[in-house]
């Protein structure tokens, strides 16, 4: 008898139930014309048929689903590849996209910077020093002693009156410093909080 095992399981089926009924009409033919060991014969292969239909559905059976893993297999890694060239292409476009927030965004601090610079250069061109009543008052104190010809007490007073002079230039000039410090530190301050806020917002948008 020839084997199951290879047969297709909807051809095996067939083939198995095609047997089976010559096997049946085969013992019945055989009880008819009392050949009994013929029929105990006929029922020893209908049981090998049987068993080896069984065997050949289950080999079957395991054949389909070895068949159908590959194909969804295969499936599940061209949507994975398509997947992911999908996903370098958008990751460049973000990079991309973002490269260019910043790109601006140091344009517009280069400009800021420029423009601070540009008003600090006129605040100290017009920046002149107030003296103090003080030192008004010993100029004032000055010129009438040398309109009274008091020469030596003038002469103390022009010292006192250079010293405090020389005091007040760098009081105003450190002043002057402190002020174009402070504008251009809160610019910088204000212009790294911009870019780290910029960069963490970068960040989140990135895909992940």
């Amino acid at each position: 008898m020839a084997s199951l095992s290879r047969v297709p399981r909807t051809d095996t089926t067939a083939l198995a139930s095609s047997k089976l009924n010559s096997l049946h009409n085969d013992r019945v033919h055989s009880l008819r014309s009392g050949d009994y060991e013929r029929a105990k014969t006929l029922i020893n292969m209908v049981g090998t048929v049987k068993r080896e239909t069984q065997v050949a559905v289950e080999d079957a059976e395991r054949e389909r689903q070895r068949s159908e893993k590959r194909r969804l297999d295969q499936a599940l890694s061209s949507e994975e590849e398509q997947f992911e060239r999908e996903w370098d292409e958008r990751q460049v476009e973000v990079e991309n996209e973002c490269a260019e927030k910043l790109r601006h965004m140091d344009e517009t601090h280069a400009y800021d910077r420029r423009v601070l610079e540009e008003q600090i250069e006129a605040l100290i061109q017009r920046s002149a020093i107030k003296y103090s009543p003080r030192y008004l008052e010993m100029q004032d104190t000055l010129r009438k002693l040398e309109r009274n010809h008091r020469y030596d007490e003038a002469k103390e007073v022009r010292r006192r009156l250079s010293d405090l002079e020389q005091m007040e230039i760098r009081d105003f000039e450190q002043q002057l410093a402190e002020t174009v410090a402070r504008r251009r530190q809160r610019l910088a301050e204000k212009q790294q909080s911009e870019r780290t806020f910029m960069e963490q917002s970068i960040a989140h948008s990135q895909l992940r």
